[in-house]
């Protein structure tokens, strides 16, 4: 037993940045419990096991800290809770929402969807708001997803037949994100292999905007970029699954698409950037406009 202690301290205090100190009768109550015979139980064994697991967890396993959130529960049904936000681009899809009565939790509900307009709805994984009477008391937390961290990501594009449309915009090039060292190559007549160069380092985004629940992310290893002379093909590369983003000139969208739920859509100046739920927190925290950026529409250009 006196071994089970000692491993543990040794690995909180492998850890150099964690403070193993406790107040002296805190630590005596552990110590009466650890050493009594047959007073081990497993709850505490359980307890000694995940913090071991955690402390060997990477950084982008670990779970969010829950961060106050600007919204109001306005109504719930079965296992379904709606929820309006005060900044809709605060959390996304996939997130959690944890909603307090005072200090105590009642419930916990990650993201399904979130409408235009500001509404959530979750769906309860713990908890009940069967019991609560007054929703527009109850606080909102947010946990949120880890960012996806691709290592390639495929973008559509416009291609200079397109871009030709746009005010004020000649011939154009497809330049990498700006600050980033790529290496381009050509994949035939509308398509682009992005390559970091392996001396760039891979440098965090931090979400513009984002406040107190700004993300950071990373641009890829790899960039593909296909130009669409259609918008149409576009929209259908995107529904097909062939894209995780796409970029689209003001006006193109179709009235199908714009209603699809599915689509997470964001904008670059006037132009539409859609991505599907699970890369919409990636691209807001790369920033939209860095994707409109990638595409050099100065005069005489020379590009495709």
């Amino acid at each position: 037993m006196n071994m089970a202690k000692t491993s543990v301290g040794n690995a909180l205090r492998s850890r150099g940045n964690l403070d193993t100190r406790c107040p002296l009768a805190s630590t005596r109550r552990i110590e009466r419990r650890i050493g009594s015979r047959g007073s081990f139980s497993i709850s505490v064994a359980f307890a000694i096991y995940a913090i071991l697991v955690s402390l060997s967890l990477p950084a982008s396993a670990a779970p969010s800290f829950p961060e106050p959130l600007d919204a109001r529960v306005v109504w719930h049904r079965a296992d379904h809770v709606y929820v309006v936000l005060g900044d809709s681009g605060s959390v996304a899809p996939g997130d959690t929402l944890l909603i307090r009565s005072g200090k105590k939790q009642v419930a916990a509900a990650p993201i399904v969807s979130i409408a235009e307009g500001g509404l959530a709805v979750a769906r309860l994984v713990s908890g009940t708001l069967a019991r609560e009477r007054k929703l527009d008391r109850l606080r909102v937390l947010a946990a949120r997803r880890p960012l996806p961290s691709p290592s390639t990501i495929r973008v559509g594009f416009p291609s200079g037949r397109r871009a030709a449309n746009r005010t004020g915009c000649d011939r154009w090039t497809l330049r990498p994100p700006l600050g980033m060292a790529y290496r381009v190559e050509p994949m035939g007549r509308l398509g682009y292999r992005l390559t970091r160069d392996s001396t760039d380092s891979l440098s965090g985004v931090s979400a513009s905007g984002g406040g107190a629940l700004g993300r950071t992310a990373s641009w890829p290893d790899t960039i593909v970029a296909s130009l669409f002379d259609d918008a149409a093909e576009e929209e259908i590369a995107l529904e097909r699954g062939d894209l995780d983003v796409a970029l689209f000139e003001p006006g193109e969208l179709s009235a199908r698409t714009r209603a699809a739920p599915r689509w997470q859509i964001h904008l670059a100046a006037d132009c539409p950037v859609l991505t599907p739920p699970e890369f919409g927190p990636y691209v807001r925290a790369l920033g939209a406009p860095a994707f409109l950026a990638m595409v050099d529409c100065g005069a005489g250009g020379g590009g495709p």
